[in-house]
């Protein structure tokens, strides 16, 4: 019997793959998924791009990677949860989200800049209900007194126990420091507090990991100036990197991986990790996969979700009214209402101050949340005459007195109590250089209520 001749070339080859075959089905030691940019859309993208998103079809993802490697999954949102948000968010006011978030055990949510529009006491609420932690290093409190200026909202980071590696998850972001939402707060640099955060996680963590929402040119600027991190999970510019950015850490000691997302849930972002040892006796990436998997319609919805929602669409979806007429100028009708709800003599609100407008017929709590989607503060000035008529003169303005006045004229020599929306007022200088007194009531909350209606939809 003749042997088969094998050339030398071809058992090398032989040889090689049966060295690299361990390395090429080895399990990684870390699995990355991670989100960012949603603005709601609990249901669908909202968008028209083929891809369906969606939380119940983003969970069939999720489950689907951890049923592959259930001890090694890390879950992540880099942020913008809450703002430009479907009618479920804002008439759930955010609880429809965190109870997702819980449901799905997300291991941590970064807070974008446009989950503070709403105002700090509604993201706290929030993040006293969930299980999933809230994590953001570099904004703090600003106080008066000294000793409180360093108090966070939020904590810096957190660190997981996952697959028998320490992870630590380091929370950094921006915030509009010119909103009104952001008035007692201190938006601190981004590097500079990584600086000092980092070395502190790396004696009690094995690879270190910034949730951001800073957005992709800041995310590599990090990435280039502070040694010590091994991921950056980002958000913010909406970036869909379909594999890691790789960048070299300033000390040349570790691969720094950038990952983000898109947006609007339509990719669920994977990425996985191999450790070796790094010269202090930590862990480093030796290697990566990285790929973003499209959330679309062919994919199945995890009814455990899908049910999760059922009670919080049912109340968006419930008609509350029926509107028989178009009203006459909705933005007027807005302000007057506010004018009386607060006790005001006039009302003011910005043309964009409406965010949503629906045609005669029944109209649903979702509907009605949407008309202004951000729950912005009312605020109530004292302004004399002359200033107030400048102010009403502003071709952004719209105002009306408690009779719907459009016409209404300031006395030169009278002051007025004035209520405005906190992003009116904010936005426009010649309102913001005065003193303000907080009403505790929102926009929204005076859209919604059953005593304005008729004022509000009226003809």
């Amino acid at each position: 019997m003749k042997v088969p001749f094998t050339s030398p070339k071809l058992l090398l080859a032989a040889i090689v793959i049966l060295i690299i075959s361990p390395l090429a089905n080895a399990t990684p030691d870390l699995v990355i998924l991670h989100i960012n940019d949603c603005h709601g859309q609990l249901v669908n993208s909202g968008q028209d791009s083929g891809l369906i998103g969606g939380y119940p079809r983003l969970a069939s993802l999720i489950q689907g990677v951890r049923g592959e490697f259930p001890s090694q999954t890390l879950l992540l949102h880099a942020g913008d949860v809450l703002s430009r948000a479907d009618t479920i968010t804002i008439s759930s006011k955010g609880y429809a989200n965190v109870a997702v978030f819980d449901a799905l055990e997300v291991d941590a949510w970064t807070p974008g800049n446009g989950d503070f529009y709403w105002g700090m006491q509604p993201l706290l609420a929030l993040r006293d209900a969930a299980k999933t932690p809230m994590i953001h290093a570099n904004v703090r409190w600003k106080s008066t007194d000294p000793s409180k200026n360093n108090e966070l909202p939020f904590k810096p980071y957190v660190i997981k126990d996952i697959n028998g590696y320490k992870i630590g998850l380091l929370g950094l972001g921006v915030v509009r420091t010119d909103h009104f939402s952001a008035l007692n707060l201190q938006l601190d640099n981004a590097v500079e507090v990584a600086e000092i955060m980092i070395p502190q996680m790396r004696m009690q963590c094995d690879i270190v990991i910034v949730l951001s929402h800073l957005g992709l040119p800041d995310d590599q600027h990090l990435a280039g100036n502070v040694n010590g991190i091994d991921v950056i999970v980002g958000g913010h510019t909406h970036s869909v990197l379909e594999t890691a950015e790789v960048h070299l850490s300033p000390d040349g000691e570790r691969d720094v991986l950038l990952v983000q997302a898109g947006d609007y849930g339509r990719y669920l972002g994977r990425l996985e990790l191999y450790f070796e040892q790094d010269s202090n006796g930590g862990f480093r990436i030796h290697r990566h996969h990285s790929s973003l998997m499209p959330v679309t319609e062919d994919i199945t919805p995890d009814p455990s979700i899908e049910q999760l929602l059922e009670p919080y669409l049912d109340s968006a979806d419930e008609v509350v009214f029926n509107m028989e007429t178009k009203p006459g100028n909705i933005r007027v009708n807005v302000a007057r209402a506010i004018c009386q709800q607060v006790g005001a003599d006039v009302g003011i609100l910005l043309e964009t101050d409406i965010t949503n407008e629906f045609p005669p017929g029944p109209v649903t709590r979702g509907q009605l949340s949407s008309l202004h989607s951000f729950y912005n503060d009312i605020l109530l000035a004292q302004i004399d005459g002359d200033a107030l008529a400048v102010i009403l003169a502003l071709a952004q303005i719209v105002y009306a007195d408690k009779s719907g006045n459009i016409h209404w004229k300031p006395s030169p020599e009278e002051t007025y109590t004035v209520a405005v929306g906190s992003f009116a007022y904010i936005s426009t200088p010649e309102l913001a250089r005065y003193p303000v007194e907080e009403t505790g009531i929102t926009i929204t909350e005076v859209i919604v209520s059953n005593e304005t209606r008729e004022i509000i939809f009226q003809e």
